[in-house]
């Protein structure tokens, strides 16, 4: 099958189990040296064919770890810990912003609301990127705030249950609902992605889906 073939084996670990295993060590507070080794042993052709399941939870994974790793043992702290080219898979560095915009968001442009694709994307994370947007991300991608989301371990099978999980947490926690005067307040967090949801429109299925 397809999506068995695209999650190849690196060094006798499968590339998504080399994701959940590296966010499973961070949270631990182990050490990722060998795992971070086998991350640049990955072919760029593996994981350009790899199913978008497979793709989402494998760098969300992987960004969740590297998030932490960059904060915990590099000591960066913000804009640098996003913009800084310092995580190394296959034969190319990554920022947080390449793995989040440029992978998981399809090469979208960081400050335009999700409207502009960036048009200065390189080719290797066009190839990377997933092939259809998830707007669910945004609620599995950890940002060091107080209410970003809590860290999971997301798994390829799984991984639209659990980001449905992951949105409902969030929404439950960060949405009021004024009944009276018929208005919900949201997280600004769909502003900065707004074309990412949908619009206002997009927005309210969400909340009437999720709510």
């Amino acid at each position: 099958d397809k999506n068995q073939q695209s999650n190849i084996n690196v060094k006798g670990l499968k590339i998504d189990e080399l994701g959940v295993e590296f966010i499973a060590k961070v949270k631990k507070g182990g050490n990722t040296s060998s795992i971070e080794k086998d991350l640049t042993q990955i072919e760029i052709a593996e994981l350009e064919k790899a199913s978008d399941n497979l793709k989402l939870s494998f760098w969300i994974n992987i960004y969740n770890a590297w998030f932490l790793t960059l904060r915990k043992r590099e000591g960066l702290a913000k804009p640098e810990i996003y913009t800084k080219k310092t995580l190394a898979v296959s034969s190319l560095f990554l920022s947080l912003d390449d793995i989040e915009h440029g992978i998981l968001r399809k090469h979208k442009f960081k400050y335009a609301l999700g409207f502009i694709t960036n048009p200065l994307a390189s080719l290797n994370i066009k190839r990377l990127a997933v092939k259809k947007l998830n707007c669910l991300i945004h609620f599995a991608l950890h940002c060091g705030a107080m209410s970003g989301p809590p860290i999971t371990v997301y798994h390829s099978k799984t991984i639209n249950k659990q980001l449905e999980s992951s949105t409902l947490n969030f929404l439950e926690l960060e949405t009021t609902i004024d009944k009276s005067n018929k208005r919900v307040f949201v997280s600004t967090l769909f502003k900065w992605y707004l074309a990412d949801f949908g619009s206002y429109k997009g927005i309210r299925s969400l909340l009437s889906q999720f709510l």
